[in-house]
């Protein structure tokens, strides 16, 4: 079950962006709901180390199945675990610690400037470049669910806010959109699920470990917990941890990051209609608005990673088979008299170069193991 990188099909690109927009905007109101029974550090990080487990067990059987039967090496794990430092342990264990500080439209807002820290980490640490379509989009973005959640003067619709709690959350965003950076650029190579269920449960471990060091255990009541909490928290582990953040891995490997972090802008539009629909909250003018703001920003982060130019299949350079190997034993060409060698790039082989050339992924190229897994030299 080894991971290949393939051109991702438009049904496949749409589910995967629905799959985060939906599940993870559900998931600000099933935090709410479970951090009032349950400490939020060791309710995020139980959730993520139940969801990790069984994404990795299942990965690990899957993997064993293939016929060199890898497994994650001491180097895999170190990769996932600084994943999971900022994705899980930071970005999402600070989410739900905010939770209880703050108004969930407030705490919607600071995880929406994400694509920001995205686009300025990765202009620093790894020289992207965005595009004028995508800088606009990222702008209108921001401006939508700011006007979405900002205070409009009467302080009882909003509550009140913990300037440490959201001074903590906007870092934490920043370790997030690091962590995305980070995953896009070394992805797992026993596949997906076994690479994200690696991330998860080592950031939930460490999440619950913080936990547990500052005194959450012992606040902890099984007894006391409430239906609605426990449903939630079965609700979190399932969708918002598994389903959500495969969808999310899935991604960052075939999408720019700045595509796949499109899940924040829309994110707080599904917590306000859940919040209408379940809480009875009231949507005015100005929601119906700043929903307009932000379906226009994914639409121009789309049509802005559309943009991007693919080199030709002819602009590819002629692969070279290893010194030695008879012609016939190479599946990227065939003999052909008179003429030697001639390479036939596979399809994967093209994504890969392409994936490698995009001006929105700062890299000197394809690294060796996207070499190796593209030119697959078979027998």
């Amino acid at each position: 079950m080894n991971f290949e990188a393939s051109a991702p099909r438009r049904s496949q690109l749409v589910t995967a962006l629905l799959a985060t927009w939906l599940i993870w905007g559900s998931t600000f109101l099933a935090i709410h709901l479970a951090v009032e029974s349950i400490p939020p550090l060791l309710m995020m990080g139980s959730r993520f180390v139940a969801a990790g487990l069984l994404a990795t067990l299942v990965g690990l059987y899957f993997a064993h199945r293939t016929p060199d039967k890898s497994l994650p090496t001491r180097r895999d794990w170190g990769q996932a675990t600084i994943v999971g430092i900022g994705l899980v342990t930071i970005g999402m264990g600070v989410t739900g610690w905010a939770a209880t500080r703050m108004p969930t439209g407030i705490a919607a807002l600071l995880v929406a400037s994400a694509p920001l820290w995205v686009a300025g980490i990765g202009a620093v640490a790894y020289r992207t470049r965005l595009s004028a379509l995508a800088v606009l989009g990222l702008l209108v973005g921001m401006a939508g669910v700011g006007l979405l959640v900002l205070p409009t003067g009467d302080a009882s619709s909003t509550g009140a806010i913990d300037p440490i709690a959201a001074l903590v959350l906007v870092l934490a965003n920043a370790a997030w959109a690091a962590a995305s950076l980070y995953s896009a650029r070394t992805p797992s190579r026993h596949g997906l699920l076994l690479g994200c269920g690696m991330q998860l449960l080592t950031g939930g471990v460490l999440l619950m470990g913080v936990g547990v060091a500052v005194g959450e255990l012992g606040r902890l009541d099984l007894s006391a917990v409430a239906p609605s909490a426990s449903l939630s928290w079965v609700y979190l582990v399932t969708f918002g941890s598994i389903i959500g953040f495969l969808a999310y891995g899935w991604l960052l490997e075939r999408t720019s990051t700045s595509v796949a972090s499109t899940h924040a802008f829309v994110n707080p539009l599904v917590a306000v209609a859940l919040g209408a629909i379940v809480l009875n909250e009231q949507v005015g003018e100005r929601t119906l608005l700043a929903a307009a703001g932000v379906v226009v920003a994914v639409i121009l982060l789309l049509a802005a990673e559309r943009s991007v130019p693919e080199p030709a299949l002819s602009a590819i350079p002629d692969a070279v088979p290893p010194r030695g190997l008879p012609a016939r034993t190479v599946s990227l060409g065939r003999p052909r008299p008179g003429r030697g060698w001639t390479p036939t790039p596979t399809p994967e082989f093209a994504f890969a170069a392409r994936r490698a050339a995009r001006p929105d992924r700062a890299t000197d190229g394809m690294d060796a193991l996207e070499i190796d897994a593209a030119l697959d030299w078979g027998t």
